[in-house]
């Protein structure tokens, strides 16, 4: 491949016969386009169930007046993508006063790199639709799937799926697999959708001591990375399902419910004024001086290395401890309680 070939855009058509073509075209002079991808492929079912309920939600945030409020991380493969230089194109839409953001139907990236990456060793939690009932979506299979471990503690859910007690970090996600009777290394529909499982344990009394978090920070990349090219903005943007846990009068934690949230707009203003309040202070070389969990701003900055020898190199040349995106414990405890 030539070192000037570094980005290509993914089309798909559908033929005379209705088939879907999928196709690459690189953004380069046409005596230069190399062919990666000529296949036919053609929507599984189980697919086009997602993508409708999919369009259905968008519709529905439209019909409410509330196209301004429509983030990519509402729905799992159709995306209601951005169409704009930046944030001053803006449209009217039909029931609302309030000027929204222009967009267009797309399928998200994750879903189109899964059919590129088709040899990933993935199984299907839905493998045919006449698996769902009248009206349930894929979410709400997924919810279903959970309901009937309610009350249990991890090693019960462990024992009643007849799996070996684990340490591993990635428990929760050996767990949900069980539950979905997967035996391969991954869910396809949450590779597609880019969904992110957390676990989250509440005390017995109902409170949250743990902030959520995320990747450390990359300094030296963060400085010449605009808000909607961001990991922050990528992560926050995305679909998560909290497995959420409490503390019984033993300290046990048992499985308390299971939701699928994303972060709404509103507070997605927030997280990018504290991006942008980080981006700044890195570039200052100001690593003092952070948005801290008592600034009570959703979002705070705190270190996470293996020791206080874990440095990073910053853009100023200079070694600095290692530091991560968290989610506010109290802003988490208030998605669980709505």
């Amino acid at each position: 491949m030539l070192p000037f070939l570094k980005r290509g855009l993914l089309y798909l058509s559908t033929d005379a016969f209705g088939i879907d073509v999928l196709t690459v075209n690189y953004l380069v002079a046409d005596l230069d386009y190399i062919f990666k991808i000529i296949k036919l492929w053609k929507f599984p079912p189980t697919d086009l169930k997602i993508i409708e309920d999919d369009w259905h939600k968008i519709i529905t945030k439209i019909k409410a007046g509330k196209a301004h409020e429509i983030s990519e991380g509402d729905t799992l493969y159709l995306g209601a993508c951005t169409k704009g230089a930046n944030k001053s194109s803006l449209r009217k839409q039909p029931f609302s006063a309030e000027l929204a953001m222009q967009r267009a139907f797309s399928l998200k990236s994750k879903y189109l790199n899964f059919i590129i990456q088709k040899s990933l060793p993935a199984e299907r939690i839905v493998k045919n639709t006449n698996e769902y009932k009248k009206g349930e979506s894929f979410e709400d299979l997924v919810l279903k799937k959970f309901a009937s471990y309610y009350g249990l503690s991890e090693k019960e859910i462990l024992k009643k799926l007849k799996l070996p007690d684990s340490v591993s970090k990635s428990k929760i996600y050996i767990l949900a697999k069980a539950i979905f009777g997967i035996k391969k290394d991954k869910i396809e529909e949450f590779e597609k959708a880019d969904i992110e499982m957390k676990t989250i344990t509440l005390e017995h009394s109902g409170s949250l001591k743990e902030s959520m978090s995320f990747k450390q920070i990359q300094y030296k990349q963060i400085v010449n990375e605009s808000w909607e090219e961001s990991y922050w903005f990528n992560t926050l943007t995305k679909r998560f399902l909290f497995v959420i846990f409490q503390r019984d009068d033993k300290g046990q934690a048992r499985l308390k419910k299971v939701i699928f949230w994303t972060m709404p707009v509103k507070d997605l203003d927030v997280a990018n004024q504290f991006w942008l309040d980080t981006k700044k202070k890195i570039a200052e070389n100001d690593f003092s001086h952070f948005i801290r969990i008592s600034d009570n701003r959703i979002c705070h900055i705190r270190p996470k290395g293996v020791n206080s020898r874990d440095l990073m190199e910053t853009p100023a040349g200079t070694m600095e401890k290692k530091m991560c995106y968290w989610l506010n414990s109290s802003y988490i405890k208030g998605i669980i309680n709505q």
